[in-house]
């Protein structure tokens, strides 16, 4: 059969009410339009998906700000950090100094006392570097209370910033919670749409506006009939500037069939006729609507059919034909220009063996002569050896012949191939 090189099944992936078929002329899509890529050919109901798709949207664009604020806090958070050990590291310098003084205050104080108790000063001198000291110790007590606080603060400005980063952290996976919510939305809705992928013809179209169209009518097809799934789906485009015909060939022919051989294809409405009218095969031959090549074959054999699969690509003729028609093809596998050959209606058969009756035109006899044969035509036999260039042979009433039958040459002439050898096609 043939069948478009390519083609596509479009359908819905949901359900729902067709609100839009493509118009054409201001009238809805046929069979037979044509369409280009990127076209709208189909649409269901969206409004459902639409606001789904709003809602998405908005999701997106309020996590997007908690994350603009997010990243606000973190800012603010990380210099917090900074500071408070900045603070850490001015209260640290502050505690040295006073402890450098206190040291000094005490040394001072205990000269005093060594001064006092030789009688060099008066108590009242002593009085006063007791004082110095105990301030000092004061100062040393309240610069380590400085470096504690700030402390305090870094660890306080670090869980700020942990937490900052958490929570920007949760911003970034609600963008992209709510991105992935945006996108299955829009495929949602590009499931809604049948979008022509190339230009082409639309080949099947099964549904109207105002259909409800739902998957299970798919699912529920049987997809062992083709023609089932064609009458099922929605619609189905051909590029029709190049086809193809699929064959199945007997397994002994596998071998001989090789890709870039020509072949033939006729119409089975030629074959038809040509039967009812009684026509030779190489009259059948000219009745050929288009030429191709062998563009594959099937490595494998088919198990049911005990067949080989071929593909021919057609590169002659494909207006003529139509996608699904079935055809016949003829093959040539093998070509010899110089062959020697006879018509396939002088050959018979004796055991299976092929023979010829070659006239004597001397003796006015046939003689019952086997052959070997060749490459075989649509109409014509190859001969190997058997017969010579010029010899006549029988094509008709070989059903009334044995060998030595008496037989007279009539309306005979060396240009009618019919009654002679001749060469190849």
């Amino acid at each position: 059969f043939v069948s478009a090189v390519r083609g596509k099944h479009l359908t819905f992936q949901t359900s729902g009410t067709i609100t839009y078929l493509k118009k054409v002329n201001g009238r809805d899509l046929r069979e037979g339009d044509f369409v280009k890529k990127g076209e709208l050919l189909a649409k269901l109901d969206d409004r459902r998906l639409r606001a789904e798709l709003a809602q998405a949207e908005a999701q997106t664009a309020e996590a997007q700000t908690q994350r603009v604020t997010a990243q606000a806090n973190l800012s603010q958070a990380q210099a917090n950090v900074e500071q408070t050990k900045a603070q850490v590291i001015s209260a640290q310098a502050q505690f040295e100094a006073a402890k450098n003084d206190f040291d000094l205050a005490i040394s001072e104080f205990k000269r005093r006392l060594e001064l006092f108790d030789a009688g060099v000063i008066s108590e009242s001198d002593v009085d006063v570097y007791r004082n110095r000291a105990e301030d000092a110790q004061s100062q040393v007590r309240a610069a380590q209370a400085q470096v504690n606080a700030a402390l305090s603060n870094v660890k306080a400005a670090e869980s700020q910033l942990a937490s900052a980063q958490s929570q920007l952290t949760a911003t970034v996976a609600q963008i992209a919670s709510a991105k992935a919510g945006q996108t299955r939305s829009t495929i949602s809705l590009e499931d809604t749409e049948i979008i022509a992928p190339f230009d082409g013809i639309v080949a099947h179209l099964n549904i109207r506006e105002g259909d409800f169209w739902t998957t299970q009518i798919l699912n529920s097809a049987n997809t062992s009939n083709y023609q089932t799934v064609v009458d099922s789906v929605p619609i189905i485009i051909n590029d029709p500037s190049a086809y193809e015909v699929n064959v199945e060939l007997p397994t002994f022919y596998g071998p001989l069939v090789q890709p870039g051989q020509s072949a033939y294809v006729v119409l089975d409405q030629d074959m038809s006729t040509a039967s009812s009218r009684g026509m030779s095969q190489q009259e059948l031959f000219r009745l050929a609507r288009a030429r191709g090549t062998i563009f594959s074959v099937s490595p494998s054999v088919n198990p049911g059919e005990r067949s080989v699969n071929v593909t021919i690509r057609l590169y002659q003729g494909s207006k003529n034909v139509l996608d699904g028609e079935r055809v016949s093809v003829w093959i040539a596998v093998e070509e010899n220009p110089t062959a020697l050959s006879v018509p396939l209606n002088a050959i018979v058969y004796r055991d299976q063996k092929p023979y010829v009756f070659v006239v004597n035109q001397q003796e006015k006899v046939v003689k019952l002569r086997p052959i070997t044969a060749g490459i075989r035509g649509i109409s014509m036999q190859e001969i190997t050896s058997g017969v010579e260039p010029g010899e006549l042979v029988v094509t008709e009433g070989l059903n009334r012949l044995v060998d030595g039958t008496p037989v007279e040459v009539i309306n005979y002439s060396k240009g009618n191939r019919e009654q002679g050898v001749g060469s190849r096609e």
